[in-house]
């Protein structure tokens, strides 16, 4: 049976993520209703952008947690090459507004942020 601060982890890492997307689906709702389909689309993907982010962080400080520590420099810049690549085409080709992309990222942020000023209230710190 898993420890109260490891269930506590846990619940906040699901609420985390789904304070990413529901901020990710409604700042796209609310640009695709006041501004135009390329600014919604801007968010959505930044949103997404910002979730695989958070993901990719909480793998590395999962792994860091268990003590298993591998080797995998190569593919690590291989992998960041390809987000960069993959950045560029999406900004380039399907017009999607950059102030809308850079928006989308600080989602994860966000949902942070609304985690801890949730654990101050529910906790009573």
């Amino acid at each position: 049976m898993p420890s109260e601060s490891e269930a506590c982890y846990r619940n906040s890492l699901s609420r985390i993520n789904a304070w990413i997307l529901i901020l990710g689906v409604a700042g796209s709702l609310l640009l695709l209703v006041f501004r135009d389909l390329h600014y919604a689309a801007g968010f959505l993907l930044g949103s997404a952008a910002s979730w695989l982010g958070f993901w990719r962080w909480r793998k590395v400080a999962n792994a860091l947690g268990s003590g298993s520590a591998r080797s995998g420099s190569a593919r690590w810049i291989l992998r960041l090459a390809l987000i960069g690549v993959a950045a560029y085409v999406i900004l380039k080709y399907l017009e999607v507004n950059l102030v809308a992309a850079l928006l989308g990222l600080l989602a994860a942020t966000a949902a942070v942020v609304i985690e801890i000023i949730y654990l101050l209230f529910h906790r009573g710190v």
